[in-house]
């Protein structure tokens, strides 16, 4: 960059004719006129006299409308020129590195030596020693993890929604075909309590309310496998956030310089409009921690053992998978239901009446909107995508998980039709679930 562009990508190129003594003077063709500050008063004057140029006015009105700057200096400008130019200058991952998340992090590991060294290279139990150092990036792990399974879910509920409606429109033509009216009203009933309980209690404690962000967090499971970390790399890593503490301090204290100058970020962004480093201004997404630390070897391990946590904590699901693979013909409503109460719900339900009537259409509607594991990976934030495909048994898992989802999700528009099309329900309580999960020896048991 040329040093004229330089010049304009700072505060100081709008404003240094408003300020200096020199341009100033001779814009008003007085030189004996001098001064060292301008109030607010004075500049509203100045802006009604159309004295300034477009630029200078746009600078001067966001300045003192949406800052907290009551009159200016040329100490004022030089300071605010500063922290515009360090913003210009600063790379993004400078910008996200530089806030206290990641210095509390090295905080917390400076005193350790040797032992954070090896510790992310030597095992789980080494790991699990130092894992209270990382809390606040393994949070944002789990958030993370929380928002990618909750907009996969969403995605293919609403692809199940598209596909109950051959489903229903079958379910609509039944009406002769019913020989035995209470015993399709029993199973319609099953079957309304199976898929109530995994769109809602399912559903609220795996993904919408997960019960696995605490033990994610708190490392309270053992992780499924080991996470081959290079030492050589993750000893890097840990310089990398050492050698964070004391270049170049004006950086590192970014963020809190710009709020302690600007009340509104915006403030900046429209000084820099013209500025092709504009872009560093933007703040980074909702995971912009974990974002930068995957770019960390040695954060980046915390990561893939959190990863790892997590797939320790959905394989005692994996026998869903099984039963998922059994999805055809007339026994798939019955697989469904052999997965729902392994899934903590109820039955088994063998649904003979409204398996004979609609398996063809519903073997159809389930192949439809069945989810695929790179369509689940896409769901993911970018950085954390490739570690989510690399626990093949967690994607395993999830998509297995995520067909019963989805069948349930075909049925919650069929089965108003279906109560309709066979009269109207006999009088059962319906299922509450009156238990809860707790993993146990690595085993997922439901207590009641």
């Amino acid at each position: 960059m040329s040093n004229n562009r330089t010049q304009k990508n700072t505060l100081k190129y709008l404003m240094n004719e408003v300020i200096s003594e020199k341009r100033m003077s001779q814009r008003f063709n007085a030189n004996t006129i001098k001064f060292t500050t301008l109030d607010e008063s004075a500049i509203n004057s100045l802006l009604e006299s159309d004295i300034f140029t477009v630029n200078e006015a746009i600078a001067v009105r966001i300045l003192f409308g949406k800052t907290k700057t009551k009159s200016l200096t040329e100490s004022i400008i030089k300071k605010l020129d500063k922290s515009v130019k360090t913003i210009v200058e600063s790379v993004e991952g400078d910008v996200i590195l530089s806030e206290g998340f990641f210095g509390d992090i090295w905080d917390g590991l400076k005193g350790l030596g040797d032992k954070a060294k090896e510790a992310l290279s030597g095992g789980w139990s080494k790991v699990k020693s130092i894992w209270g150092e990382f809390t606040e990036l393994v949070t944002e792990v789990a958030s993370a993890c929380k928002d990618g399974l909750t907009k996969a879910f969403g995605s293919f509920a609403d692809k199940a929604k598209g596909a109950s409606a051959k489903v229903t429109d079958a379910a609509k033509d039944l009406g002769n075909k019913i020989t035995d009216k209470n015993a399709f009203a029993k199973e319609v009933k099953e079957l309304n309590d199976s898929v109530t309980y995994i769109t809602k209690t399912f559903f609220d404690k795996w993904i919408a309310k997960p019960t696995w962000e605490k033990d994610m967090i708190a490392g309270s499971v053992a992780p499924s496998e080991d996470v081959k970390v290079d030492p050589a790399k993750a000893e890097d890593g840990l310089e990398d956030l050492k050698t964070m503490e004391s270049v170049n301090k004006v950086k590192l204290n970014l963020i809190k310089e710009r709020n302690k100058l600007f009340s509104n970020s915006n403030v900046i962004k429209e000084l820099l409009r013209s500025s092709d480093a504009r872009a560093f201004l933007m703040e980074g997404g909702g995971f912009a921690h974990l974002e930068g630390s995957i770019k960390n070897p040695f954060l980046k391990g915390v990561v893939e053992w959190s990863i790892k946590i997590l797939q320790a904590i959905f394989i005692p699901l994996a026998k869903v998978a099984q039963i998922v693979a059994a999805f055809v013909g007339k026994e798939l409503l019955k697989k469904f239901s052999e997965a729902v109460k392994l899934m903590g719900g109820p039955g088994i339900f063998a649904f003979v009446v409204i398996g004979g009537l609609l398996s063809e259409v519903i073997e159809i509607a389930v192949k439809s909107a069945t989810p695929s594991g790179p369509a689940i990976v896409a769901m993911f934030i970018p950085g954390l995508a490739p570690l989510i495909a690399s626990a093949k048994t967690l994607i395993t898992v999830v998509k297995a998980i995520l067909t019963v989802y989805t069948v349930a999700t075909i049925f919650i528009n069929v089965v108003p039709v279906l109560q309709k099309s066979g009269g109207a329900a006999p009088a059962t309580e319906s299922y509450n679930s009156r238990g809860e999960f707790k993993i146990k020896d690595g085993n997922l048991l439901y207590i009641k």
